[in-house]
């Protein structure tokens, strides 16, 4: 009888020690079980697939699963209507809106471990008049011109001296000339060419040397687009001249990021994430970026800066899941972790000073692009970000659609693209 008792209470002892042992592997992972919502704005399958791979070692690391929402290129309208009706996701690619659109649905982030961290130089994109920033900012976004450095060089055209209108439409000349599409743009694609004009406008209009210089009268609602007339002429110019792919109102994205991958054109005014699908079409095609050429010679050209739209990542502040999203920034925010969205699905700037990446592609052109022109640029952040009121990302699609439409560049495609920026500015004011 008694080795029964001892017998038990060994299996006893072996019990409370198994329980133990659970509830040390429960307490690690105290929010097991949990399911949080994380929408971004990717528009390449290859980001997807990257993040899915993160997710699935967080998931596995912590228990909580995240729920992965590709909202694409409809990322925008689709936030829009799920702010109106106060159902948001727990975290979501604020594409670069964290203070303007989405700071009144998110929680700041300023006491989180990595925010010192932060790269000053982002600060100003992501932080608001009382310092408050909104993100886990993982990278800093670009807009400006990706070219075919091997194209160029084959027609002896030096990007570095292409500051200028005068010398970037002679450049443009020689290309044709040479049977070579100087520029691709897609209006198939939802956002191409509003990528586009959010590039080229600036040197027209809010550039810091320009006299007279529209920006205060573009933020206070009162701008005649008018103004904008001579933007337009030079995209007329261009395209009379046969300086853009003959089918841009029906170009596929895709094709035309093939384009300039095979050497069929030479420049894309496009976001830097354009670098690693260009060159997953062809990963031995040699690019450069570079900034928009000046109005007038000696003047500054122009290179969009935001928060990186596909590495900036928020919570919103009513979510009932805060310690798991917040986990899920931290391990966002891992070197090794941040190191992978910044390569291979941002394609921008580091904005966290823990990261150095010396060996990344887009990296590396993109700071020898800004080496280049330095002293000749002006940084701007994203110019629909900084002097458009909300919703008119949508609206510079439409205007740069009905430029092209028809016979494209004419007078009446510029008084149509004008009229559409004016009516829709002054209703969004």
């Amino acid at each position: 009888m008694k080795k029964v008792f001892r017998m038990l209470g060994i299996l006893a002892m072996a019990a409370v020690m198994i329980l133990n042992v659970t509830a040390l592997a429960e307490g690690d992972k105290p929010y097991a079980g949990t399911t949080i919502e994380y929408a971004v704005n990717y528009q390449q399958d290859n980001q997807a697939s990257v993040m899915e791979e993160i997710i699935a070692d967080f998931e596995a690391e912590t228990g909580i699963h995240v729920e992965l929402v590709l909202s694409g290129a409809d990322h925008e309208a689709v936030m829009k209507t799920r702010m109106a009706s106060r159902d948001l996701p727990d975290l979501w690619n604020t594409h670069g809106w964290s203070v303007m659109r989405y700071s009144e649905y998110l929680m700041p982030l300023n006491d989180q471990a990595w925010f010192a961290d932060v790269d000053e130089s982002v600060k100003g994109a992501v932080a608001d008049a009382d310092g408050n920033v909104y993100v886990l900012p993982i990278g800093e976004g670009t807009n400006g011109i990706i070219y075919n450095k091997d194209v160029l060089a084959a027609n002896g055209i030096d990007a570095t001296t292409l500051d200028c209108l005068d010398t970037f439409n002679a450049a443009c000349d020689t290309l044709v000339a040479a049977g070579i599409t100087p520029m691709v743009i897609s209006n198939a694609a939802p956002n191409n060419n509003a990528h586009f004009l959010d590039s080229f406008l600036p040197a027209f209009l809010t550039c810091a040397d320009l006299d007279p210089n529209y920006g205060e009268a573009l933020k206070e609602g009162t701008f005649d687009w008018k103004n904008a007339r001579p933007a337009f002429e030079c995209m007329a110019n261009w395209w009379n001249k046969g300086y853009w792919n003959v089918d841009a109102l029906s170009a596929n994205r895709d094709v035309c990021f093939q384009m300039v991958a095979n050497g069929e054109a030479a420049f894309m005014f496009f976001t830097n994430d354009g670098i690693n699908a260009i060159r997953n079409l062809n990963p031995e095609v040699n690019l450069g970026v570079m900034p928009m050429p000046a109005v007038k010679a000696g003047g500054l050209t122009t290179w969009g800066i935001s928060e990186g739209n596909n590495s900036c990542i928020g919570v919103w502040k009513d979510t009932e899941n805060k310690e798991a999203c917040l986990l899920f920034l931290d391990y966002l925010a891992r070197p090794e972790v941040a190191t992978r969205i910044i390569v291979e699905i941002e394609g921008g700037i580091p904005a966290l000073k823990t990261l150095n990446i010396e060996d990344s592609y887009s990296i590396s052109i993109i700071r020898e692009g800004q080496a280049a022109f330095e002293g000749r640029v002006d940084y701007v952040t994203y110019f629909d970000q900084a002097y458009l009121p909300s919703g008119m990302w949508g609206i510079l699609k439409e205007a740069a659609s009905a430029f092209f439409e028809g016979q494209g560049g004419t007078d009446a495609n510029i008084d149509s693209a004008i009229e559409i920026l004016q009516s829709n500015y002054n209703d969004m004011f």
